[in-house]
């Protein structure tokens, strides 16, 4: 009888281990179909040419990281990128994810980009990195981070 009580507890320890990632998973899932909602809403609002609206997608601290500059801090700042980033001719963005996890209110994701003009033209692909937060129960970027794979970038 105390071997069966053994090898009962045994098998329900490794049942109830499984439990915890599981829940993980689905929480994961959640996040990253919410993130990805935030992401297209975004993609819409640069398609309008909306610097001022994009800069709402972004947390209080937030940060831009573009290639060969500074860091770009403050919202006004980040604004301001956007603006010139439409000047140039960005009004697209297609991303495609190829890597997301989260950690509480916290969530990484990784990726490819595509830039494109009003008319759909091609501009720059690239990958990126995005750090996204809660804030105020919304995902917002709060570092955002990439590369050209071409040697001069347009951003």
């Amino acid at each position: 009888m105390k071997l069966s009580k053994t090898v009962l507890i045994f098998f329900l320890s490794i049942f109830l281990s499984w439990i915890p990632p599981l829940i993980a998973a689905d929480q994961n899932t959640e996040i990253r179909k919410s993130v990805a909602a935030t992401s297209q809403k975004f993609m819409e609002t640069l398609a309008k040419g909306d610097s001022a609206g994009l800069v709402l997608f972004y947390s209080n601290g937030a940060q831009l990281m573009p290639p060969n500059r500074n860091s770009i801090s403050g919202r006004a700042a980040i604004a301001a990128f956007w603006k010139s980033a439409i000047d140039f001719g960005i009004k697209g963005r297609q991303i495609e994810t190829t890597d997301f996890f989260s950690m509480g209110n916290h969530a990484v994701e990784i990726g490819k980009y595509t830039l494109t003009d009003p008319k759909g033209k091609f501009i720059e692909t690239g990958k990126y990195i995005l750090l996204w937060t809660q804030e105020g129960g919304t995902w917002k970027l709060h570092r955002d981070m990439w590369s050209s794979n071409t040697s001069e970038g347009c951003l």
